[in-house]
């Protein structure tokens, strides 16, 4: 979240690190849809990739929109070893909440 942007999450808890849940953390759709033709084709990539842990089926619709193709190749090549190991980590975690 704060790499990505804090502005793209609506922040329900006293900090970031303060979230217990991750619905304290989720994304701003209208902020990430409003701002989505302005940022950078890796950040949007990252901010897609972080937002389908959400909601999938709206992350995919708004990567095609963008002409993303969302498949982990892409993701692994147009995103910084910082940003990547972010998603590793969430991939290696998430269940499906």
């Amino acid at each position: 979240m704060k790499l990505a942007g804090s502005h793209f999450f609506c922040l329900e808890a006293d900090s970031i690190d303060a979230a217990t849940d991750k619905e304290q953390l989720r994304p701003d759709w209208d902020v990430v849809e409003q701002n989505s033709g302005v940022i950078s084709h890796g950040e949007r990539v990252f901010l897609y990739a972080l937002c389908a842990f959400y909601n999938s089926e709206w992350a995919g619709e708004l990567s095609a929109r963008y002409g993303e193709t969302g498949n982990v190749g892409d993701l692994a090549r147009l995103i910084s070893r910082e940003r990547s190991s972010i998603i590793t980590d969430l991939m290696a975690s998430f269940r499906g909440w």
